[in-house]
């Protein structure tokens, strides 16, 4: 399995927050940025962000964002560097004909009983389903079904499955004691639940996410569906875990 930080993330936290503070910098929580701002709209140098709550932060040297490109680009700077005619436009046309990466759907399982009493280890797996019937190799196995994870009429998912909590002992003695976990996930092409959005179209535009208040009553079925094809790639690869 991958490593891990004992006491899980927050760790990172605890050990750079003082890091940085010593440095004369701080850290800020619960401070959403609505907007990164630029000098002279130029485009050429950001001096610092603006809060949610109108708060105004302003920095020497620049600014590093991590909410991705997409959502940093279309959502963070000034409009006017982004609309046509804009010295950001065509970037942002560039990017959004851009399919990104590889999407993921994750369920995440809670067990009443410890990773000892479940016959867990630390362990990580990836479940391919083989069928006879379908000469594909590796490869196309996986792109049929990230293809279907969607139709209800192919029960499989290839699915990755991971028990977390088995790994950390601050999580199994302290914080949950007497629970364990699993996380399972698989490929998905996010396309696909755009098409679920509450008026049944996209707009064609990749969107970070999409709002709760838009979900359909069709997404909440696709979720469901998700979750049943989830579960039973546990299931049929740990049995045991059913009861």
């Amino acid at each position: 399995g991958c490593h891990y930080p004992e006491g899980g993330p927050v760790q990172f936290a605890r050990g750079l927050v003082p890091t940085i503070r010593k440095a004369g910098g701080d850290v800020l929580v619960k401070a959403r940025v609505s907007e990164i701002l630029v000098e002279n709209d130029s485009g050429q140098r950001a001096t610092g962000v603006r809060l949610a709550n109108g708060d105004v932060i302003r920095s020497k040297k620049g600014v590093v964002s991590d909410a991705g490109f997409r959502a940093t680009l279309t959502k963070l700077l000034p409009q006017s560097l982004v609309d046509i005619g804009g010295p950001l436009h065509d970037l942002v046309m560039a990017v959004n004909r851009s399919s990104g990466g590889i999407s993921h759907v994750f369920t995440f399982v809670g067990f009443n009983a410890t990773n000892e009493e479940l016959g867990l280890r630390s362990s990580s797996h990836y479940y391919i389903p083989c069928n006879a019937s379908r000469d594909m190799d590796a490869s196309a196995i996986q792109d049929f079904y990230r293809d279907t994870l969607l139709d209800p009429d192919v029960p499989d998912v290839s699915a990755g499955i991971v028990f977390a909590s088995a790994k950390d002992p601050y999580y199994s003695e302290i914080t949950m004691p007497g629970k364990s976990t699993a996380i399972i996930f698989s490929e998905a092409r996010d396309t696909d639940f755009l098409s679920l959005l509450e008026d049944g179209e996209s707009d064609g535009k990749i969107r970070m996410s999409i709002s709760h208040k838009k979900r359909s009553v069709r997404y909440e079925e696709a979720k469901e569906l998700v979750k049943e094809k989830m579960v039973r790639s546990l299931l049929l690869n740990f049995p045991h875990l059913e009861q």
